[in-house]
């Protein structure tokens, strides 16, 4: 017959792997949640300059899989990712920058990112200023692309021009 204590251990865990699950649902299911209905998001690919021209992660429906990101997270290296997605008549994309080492506080996003279409080029109305090594916000467009369109983010070391493509 197992021990009384063995038993007692052995139905915590139980409960603390059951809560476990539980809160990566909720947590799932809340996050899922964001936005839905609220944006469009537009699909496509990203590339860094001098890089391979191989998407990151191929197009689907979910905003997740349509995030595209450059570079990474190793001793001077810069993360980037992009999600966009067109909101009240505008071009939204979600930024998000992390790195351990690269201080981006000196990186004016406005001055720093193109939108090109086959006929225009585009500065953002707003963007966020960044800090120092994590960072995350909106780039805001007073436009919404009619077709395919690229995105390039100069000046965050180490790849000089960052170029994030959609509709191709």
């Amino acid at each position: 017959m197992p021990h009384r204590g063995f038993i007692m251990k052995f139905a915590d865990v139980i409960l603390y792997i059951t809560l476990a699950v539980v809160i990566v649902g909720v947590g799932l299911a809340l996050f899922g949640r964001v936005d839905a209905g609220a944006a469009q998001v537009i699909s496509g690919t990203a590339t860094a300059a001098g890089a391979s021209a191989a998407p990151q992660q191929a197009p689907q429906q979910a905003a997740s899989s349509l995030t595209q990101t450059t570079g990474s997270t190793a001793p001077e290296e810069v993360e980037v990712s992009l999600t966009p997605m067109m909101r009240d008549g505008k071009l939204v994309v979600a930024y998000a920058s992390n790195t351990h080492s690269v201080d981006l506080s000196g990186v004016n996003l406005k001055e720093a990112v193109v939108l090109r279409t086959s006929s225009a080029e585009y500065h953002p109305i707003s963007a966020p200023r960044l800090a120092s090594h994590h960072n995350n916000g909106e780039i805001v467009f007073d436009m919404v692309p009619d077709g395919a369109y690229s995105i390039t983010i100069s000046g965050i070391p180490p790849i000089q021009d960052r170029i994030y493509r959609w509709g191709e």
